[in-house]
């Protein structure tokens, strides 16, 4: 019952917003802006906004916006869903988002993706610091890939940038989106998919980045636990 109400509801309204959005990135590629500024701009509104509010299907619940200010971070999140991109851009700050190399390969839509100012794997350590300098914060798994239960290893790319730059972490727990589209998941098997993000404290970046990965990744599946109760 759920898959069906969401090919009929869910799907359609997200591809909606999502060609809109593809439209938009075009639009704003014959502008000269080097970081992207208007796509991210619109990326969080279309997708981080409008996309759930008007999707009857997808429930999202954000806990710790009090923490947000206007940035930069290096934000770091468990992940078990391309669903956690359109959940997360929507957080506040300028946010563009690590993704893996072969996506910007894609035909098409590897030239939107870069079009939209998101940050290729392959390049990381100068678009990432290019985007912080500009004021933008920078969203990365550290866990490389979709999880498929328990928060995975974090790798440390994102708490050596943050250490090299001076930029506070923002540590962010999110679980539901899995519900929605996961890794050998169609379909969701709900009508109605709750999605809950917890947003934690920033915190300064010190000490060896791989004990501070440690440490974080340690603190936010504590807090995905907690969520899933």
């Amino acid at each position: 019952m759920g898959g069906w109400l969401h090919g009929f509801l869910g799907w359609p309204i997200f591809w909606w917003w999502t060609v809109l959005l593809g439209a938009a990135i075009g639009l704003n590629a014959l502008r000269p802006d080097p970081v992207r500024r208007r796509s991210i701009a619109a990326i969080r509104t279309l997708w981080g906004r409008w996309l759930w509010a008007t999707q009857p299907c997808w429930d999202r619940h954000i806990e710790g916006l009090e923490h947000v200010g206007p940035g930069p971070y290096v934000i770091v999140a468990n992940h078990r869903s391309v669903i956690d991109i359109p959940c997360l851009v929507g957080l506040g700050p300028p946010i563009t988002v690590v993704a893996h190399s072969r996506l910007f390969a894609v035909p098409v839509l590897g030239r939107l993706v870069r079009w939209s100012g998101q940050v290729d794997t392959a390049e990381f350590d100068s678009r990432a610091r290019a985007a912080l300098a500009a004021g933008v914060s920078v969203l990365v798994f550290p866990e490389g890939t979709r999880s498929s239960g328990a928060v995975g290893r974090f790798q440390t790319g994102a708490f050596r940038l943050a250490k090299e730059t001076g930029t506070p972490l923002m540590p962010v727990a999110t679980d539901g989106a899995q519900g929605i589209l996961a890794r050998g998941l169609a379909m969701p098997l709900a009508w109605r998919v709750r999605v809950r993000v917890r947003v934690l404290p920033p915190v300064a970046p010190e000490g060896d980045p791989r004990d501070q990965a440690r440490s974080l990744r340690d603190r936010i599946a504590v807090e995905v636990e907690d969520l899933r109760r």
